[in-house]
């Protein structure tokens, strides 16, 4: 039960859950809160939502007891329960002070004195209750995202973590920053002020919750210098702003790289996440904070040692060690920047850090009163943040830069160089890191390449074919991937501590245009225009039917054609699994379960479904017509019927399909032997299998697979009881004897089976080395591939080779096929992506090797950046003008 059922769905008579916190001050004042609401007549959650803006969720975390409110949250719980603002806020800052100084170190040779309701026992307290994963908690969590420079620590062993994730972060942005040539052949200089006052806290106000006296941190600055900027803001907080193409990217990589040099063994690490994934309006920072970076960092969704449970990454949002830094915020559509801001400061504690990034206009306007949400307040400022506005290039800065790159070509620039400075068009597009490293790459010959062959940059200089600004950039991102697919004279040789990197790829610039420009025209009208590229989302530009229907066609085609050639086994599958979708889909459509989670639970009603139903029949017509003829296959049949409706039907639907398929299945054994049975098992097995595949198959990239004991233990237990259970049911009306013989045979061909399938299980987390879209990918198909064989396997051991079920060979491996290609599909995306890609590699829009095509663009052209286990245009704006160019095209 989450906390906000706990709170406004109590049962009468059933007594409120104690505060975590052990007796102290915190405790004192989560009672009085919780008093204060009964005074108020307890009102609902709901209620008390609709009051003052905040989730219900937030507010019942907020008398938890785990952790102090933030101060925001304490006051809307005590104005939605009419109380005294005023007397609340000083009982919370006398909560706070307590917690302060129980933070301090303690006298030398001794132990400081924590009292009882202090932040450290608090801490203590909940260590020590079992805290369940992440990924169950609520969707409005209000728990902190970072704290202070030198927390607190859950466990002896999460030093050691910390320290292996920091060491991880910096290999991965040092690579990057070498693939980016953010040092080649130097910085790109960028210079920086405070940003217009009203896009940030007054400095009394972003401080109160210091309780000193601190003065304003000189905010001005350029180059290498935001770190200490950083390390000035004793709040940790900051906010970049910027105009397109300003270089807010690169700064905020360069200043995660020299946070994580400067940081000490145990300290906090940066880490840098796009934010365009975030939907506010739908997960809150926490949530989606623990999804990003356990996908970028696998290692993170492992378990601490001796945690009970509690993941790593978890942990280290729980002790501060990680510090969040979210990069374009301006790329989350207009409508949820303001509730954004909204969830960030729910999120943060006083003491707790974060950097972000965003377009300087799209700021202000989520800032600004109305920001364009029922979330956002009047003002909605990030708060106790400082705010920097980055300038634009100094003319001194971009002659010098692109004069050292060109080396001996420099003299190519003099028109160039000449124009920069005035108001000429060409002056007022080169003012942005973006167009100048555009432009080196277009006019700039690389090593070997002689200049003769290269387009002159005196070109842009040409008021005729570039009358404003805007022309000059829109002909530089058109140059641009021409220039980047020219053929290297001499490929770059790979460094030996980069390992994975892809060789140099011939492809023309006619197929590399078609190719990115068909991607980012599938990010702007597919996703919204998300600024990610995932190579599991890739599919969701191809019809949603192919999938489904390629899969469906050769599972009907192995059906049939095995129906048809065996008399034994008759049209009855086919006629169960039609009965039994014809009930699953309407009930699906009427309860809108349509949730692509709790796969298990929808398998397990849909086997239960079918093993109940064609048990029951079975028993039914064993006794009225005294004969088990046929009976365990039947049952058999009845199971398949139930899988394959599970996880298209939902549970309700799952559950009642199966069972009426299951029914169904038993009743028609026999019925329409030969083509019949072709004709109609065929499509009836394809449309149920399409069907599964096309509505429950996985989005999102699977995990490691290992074997595992338990599973191996529990699905042989399982297995053993079902099949012993149905090879009973065959001597209900023959024998006692010949009932045995059967149900342990089967039993124990089917506990095998089971076992087998369900010994698959995730594999131990690693954090030598983070996800790249190379090795989710191949860690996704080999999964894929695990399961399709494992699954056939077990359906052929549990089938054919046992006595009883009266299956031949032939139709055992047609089931194999059906099912374990259902289960690839629904355990990973690799089969829907190798569908999708022969699709658009046959009509032209992508290449046959798509991943090879991908890593290419990163790591040898440029066109393509890496943030984690996403990949990103170079920049947004080329996304977008490259989806632009497509729809002029069509």
């Amino acid at each position: 039960m989450s906390a906000s059922e706990g709170g406004a769905t109590r049962r009468p008579g059933r007594p409120p859950k104690p505060p975590a916190a052990p007796p102290g001050p915190l405790r004192d004042f989560v009672e009085a809160l919780r008093a204060l609401r009964e005074n108020a007549d307890s009102p609902p959650y709901r209620v008390m939502e609709s009051r003052v803006h905040y989730s219900r969720t937030t507010l019942a975390r907020a008398v938890d007891g785990r952790v102090l409110p933030n101060l925001d949250v304490a006051l809307a719980y005590v104005r939605a329960c009419g109380g005294d603002e005023a007397e609340w806020e000083t009982r919370w800052h006398s909560v706070r002070t307590a917690q302060s100084r129980a933070s301090r170190p303690g006298p030398p040779g001794g132990t400081a004195a924590t009292p009882s309701g202090s932040a450290a026992a608090t801490e203590n307290a909940t260590t020590d209750t079992p805290r369940p994963a992440q990924r169950e908690r609520s969707e409005d969590s209000s728990a902190p995202v970072a704290a202070a420079s030198s927390p607190r620590r859950l466990s002896s062993g999460l030093d050691e973590v910390v320290d292996r994730l920091a060491t991880l972060v910096r290999h991965q942005w040092e690579a990057e920053a070498e693939l980016r040539r953010i040092n080649d052949p130097h910085p790109l200089p960028v210079t920086w002020s405070e940003a217009d006052p009203e896009l940030a806290e007054e400095w009394a106000l972003a401080t109160e919750t210091l309780r000193r006296a601190v003065p304003a941190p000189r905010l001005t600055g350029g180059d290498d210098q935001l770190a200490d900027i950083f390390a000035a803001i004793p709040t940790r907080r900051l906010v970049v702003l910027g105009e397109p193409g300003s270089g807010k990217t690169i700064l905020l990589v360069r200043l995660v790289l020299d946070l994580l040099r400067r940081r000490e063994s145990g300290g906090s690490v940066p880490v840098l996440v796009p934010a365009a994934s975030w939907n506010p309006d739908g997960r809150d920072l926490r949530t989606w904070l623990t999804d990003r970076l356990a996908t970028d960092y696998p290692g993170l969704a492992g378990a601490m040692p001796g945690s009970r449970g509690v993941c790593r990454v978890d942990a280290l949002l729980d002790e501060g060690l990680l510090l969040p830094v979210l990069d374009g915020l301006d790329e989350i559509p207009d409508a949820l920047r303001g509730p954004a801001i909204t969830r960030i400061n729910e999120a943060l504690r006083p003491a707790d850090g974060i950097v972000v990034s965003c377009r300087e206009q799209q700021f202000r306007e989520a800032v600004q009163p109305g920001g364009g949400a029922a979330f956002t307040r009047t003002p909605m400022l990030l708060r106790a943040a400082c705010a920097i506005t980055l300038h634009e290039v100094n003319p001194a800065s971009v002659r010098t830069y692109l004069r050292r790159d060109a080396d001996s070509s420099a003299d190519r620039w003099r028109p160039v160089f000449a124009a920069l400075g005035t108001d000429a068009p060409v002056a007022r597009a080169l003012r942005t890191p973006l167009m100048v490293g555009l432009a080196r790459t277009i006019y700039n010959p690389r090593h070997g390449e002689h200049r003769g062959a290269l387009p002159d940059p005196a070109e842009l200089c040409d008021r005729e074919r570039f009358p404003d600004a805007r022309a000059v950039e829109n002909h530089l991102f058109d140059a641009f991937i021409p220039a980047a697919y020219r053929r290297p004279p001499h490929p770059r040789p790979a460094r030996s501590w980069r390992r994975g990197l892809t060789p140099a790829a011939t492809y023309s610039v006619e197929q590399a245009e078609r190719w990115l420009t068909f991607l980012a025209a599938h990010l702007q009208r597919d996703l919204a225009g998300t600024t990610n590229l995932a190579w599991w989302e890739i599919p969701r530009a191809a019809p949603r039917w192919l999938a489904g229907a390629v899969v469906g066609t050769v599972a009907g085609l192995a059906a049939g054609f095995v129906a048809a050639l065996t008399p034994q086994l008759g049209a009855g599958l086919g006629i169960g699994m039609l009965a039994a979708l014809a009930v699953a889909l309407p009930v699906r459509r009427a309860t809108g379960d349509r949730r692509k989670d709790r796969l298990g639970l929808r398998l397990a009603a849909g086997y239960l479904g079918g093993l109940v139903g064609g048990l029951l029949t079975a028993a039914v017509c064993t006794v009225s017509v005294g004969t088990s003829h046929g009976m365990l296959s039947g049952v058999a049949g009845a199971l398949a019927v139930g899988l394959a409706v599970g996880p298209s039907g939902g549970l309700a639907g799952g559950a009642l399909g199966g069972f009426v398929g299951g029914c169904a299945v038993r009743l028609a054994v026999g019925v329409g032997q030969g083509p019949i049975a072709g004709l109609v098992d065929g499509p009836a097995i394809a449309l149920g299998v399409g069907l599964a595949v096309g509505l429950a198959s996985r989005d999102q990239p699977a995990e490691k697979l290992r074997w595992s004991r338990a599973g191996l233990l529990g699905g042989s237990l399982v297995g053993l009881c079902v099949g012993l259970g149905a090879g009973l049911s065959v001597g209900f009306g023959v024998s006692p004897r010949g009932g045995l013989v059967a149900g342990l045979v089967a039993g124990v061909s089917a506990g095998a089976a089971a076992g087998f399938v369900a010994g698959l299980g995730g594999a131990p987390a690693d954090l030598t080395r983070g996800a790249s879209p190379r090795t989710l990918f191949a860690r996704d198909r080999t999964t894929f591939t695990a399961v399709t064989c494992v699954v056939g396997a077990a359906i052929v051991v549990g089938t054919a080779l046992s006595t009883g079920y009266d299956v031949t060979l032939g139709a055992s491996l047609a089931a194999a096929v059906a099912i374990a290609l259902t289960a690839g599909f629904l355990q990973a995306c690799w089969g829907t992506l190798a569908i999708s890609r022969v699709w658009f590699a046959l009509r032209g829009h992508l290449p046959w090797r798509l991943m090879t095509f991908l890593a290419d663009a990163h790591q040898n052209r440029g066109v393509l950046r890496q943030a984690g286990a996403l990949y990103q245009y170079r920049h947004a704006e080329l996304q977008r003008r490259l989806a632009d160019r497509s729809q002029v095209r069509r």
